[in-house]
C-alpha cells in the first residue's frame, strides 16, 4: 500500500467514541474529564452532572435548592416557560482532533423539559453551561442529588458525545470556559447590593476560569504535568469554588428571595386594607343613605378592585416566582 494512500486511510479514521476509546483516549491523553467517574461512561459517551449553580433567566437569579430529608434527595423547581443555565460538575479538556455534541437524557425530557442541544468544539478546556428549558405551563421538579452514606451523589443530567473528526481542526473557538460570561447581564441592577452580591459570586467563578491551563499548548514532555495541573485546577473548582462560591449566592439568593416575598405582602396587605375600608365606608355611607358617599365609593371601588384583580397574578409571578 503506497504511502499516500496510507495517510489517505488515516485522515478518514473518524467516528463516535465509544466507552472503551473514551477510556483509551484518557489513557494516551488526548482527553481529560475531571473529576471523572467511570460510572458515567455510557455506550457512546459520558453523562455529566448537575452543580447547584442553576440560574434563572425568568428571575436573574439562582435556583433555590431545597432538600427532602425523607428521600435524602436535593431537587429545585423550575418555573413555567423558564430556561435554566446549568453549570457542569466536570470539567473536560479535548485535543483539536475531536467535538463533541450534547444530548438530552430521556429521564430528563419525560419529565417535560426540553431538549439539549449543542455543541462541544476542537481544543475546549473547562466544565460547561448547559441550558435546559421549561416548555409547559406548570412548575417542573428537578432532582440533582441524592444525599448518601458516602457524602452527595450528584445526579447526571446531559450525555457528551465525543467524536474524532476526519484531521485535527485548525481554527480556535473563542468561547470562554464555563461561559459564565453569558451571566454577565446579572450586573444591570447595579443600584441593589444583593445583586451585585450575587454578581461578585459569579464574578468569582469567572476570574478562577480567567486562567487557563493551555494542556493543548504543551510539549509532550509538558503534557503529563500540564494534565496534573487540569486536574488539581478542577478538583479545586468541584469542590471549594463551586460549593463554597454556590452556597454563598444560594444564601444571598434567599434573603433576595425574602425580600421580594415581603414586599408582595406588603403590598398584598396594603391593598386588603384598602379594600376592607371601601366596604366599611359603603356600609356607613349605606347606613347613614348618603347616597353622594354611596355613589363616589362605588365608582373608587369599582376602580380599585378590579386593578387589584388584574396586577395580582403579575405581582405574585414577579415576586414569588
Amino acid at each position: 500500500m503506497s504511502h499516500n494512500m496510507t495517510t489517505s486511510l488515516a485522515l478518514t479514521k473518524s467516528g463516535v467514541l465509544s466507552d472503551n476509546d473514551i477510556l483509551e483516549k484518557i489513557e494516551s491523553k488526548e482527553i481529560v474529564i475531571c473529576p471523572f467517574n467511570e460510572d458515567n461512561l455510557s455506550p457512546v459517551g459520558y453523562n455529566l452532572s448537575f452543580t447547584k449553580f442553576i440560574y434563572s433567566i425568568k428571575n436573574n437569579l439562582l435556583t433555590k435548592i431545597e432538600k427532602d430529608e425523607a428521600a435524602n434527595e436535593l431537587y429545585c423547581f423550575i418555573e413555567p416557560n423558564d430556561t435554566v443555565l446549568i453549570l457542569t460538575r466536570e470539567a473536560v479538556w479535548v485535543s483539536n482532533k475531536f467535538n463533541g455534541t450534547f444530548h438530552s437524557k430521556v429521564g430528563i425530557v419525560s419529565k417535560g423539559f426540553g431538549h439539549i442541544s449543542t455543541t462541544l468544539d476542537p481544543h475546549w478546556e473547562g466544565p460547561f453551561l448547559i441550558s435546559l428549558n421549561n416548555p409547559t405551563s406548570k412548575k417542573l421538579k428537578l432532582c440533582i442529588a441524592e444525599d448518601t452514606e458516602g457524602g452527595t451523589k450528584y445526579n447526571t443530567f446531559v450525555t457528551l458525545i465525543l467524536n474524532e473528526t476526519l484531521s485535527p481542526a485548525v481554527k480556535l473557538h473563542n468561547n470562554p470556559s464555563s461561559r459564565v460570561d453569558i451571566l454577565r447581564d446579572i450586573k444591570r441592577t447595579k443600584g441593589d447590593k444583593k445583586f451585585q452580591q450575587l454578581a461578585k459570586v459569579v464574578d468569582k467563578i469567572r476570574n478562577f476560569e480567567e486562567i487557563q491551563v493551555n494542556i493543548g499548548k504543551s510539549t509532550a514532555e509538558e503534557r503529563d504535568s500540564k494534565i496534573e495541573e487540569f486536574k488539581q485546577k478542577y478538583n479545586r473548582f468541584a469542590n471549594e469554588i463551586v460549593n463554597v462560591a454556590i452556597e454563598d449566592a444560594l444564601e444571598i439568593n434567599d434573603d433576595i428571595l425574602k425580600r421580594k416575598k415581603w414586599i408582595y405582602f406588603s403590598i398584598l396587605f396594603v391593598y386588603s386594607v384598602i379594600c376592607l375600608l371601601l366596604i366599611v365606608f359603603c356600609f356607613q355611607a349605606n347606613f347613614d343613605s348618603d347616597q353622594n358617599s354611596l355613589a363616589f365609593l362605588a365608582v373608587i371601588s369599582s376602580v380599585v378592585i378590579p386593578i387589584g384583580i388584574a396586577v395580582e397574578p403579575h405581582l405574585r409571578s414577579k415576586l414569588l416566582s
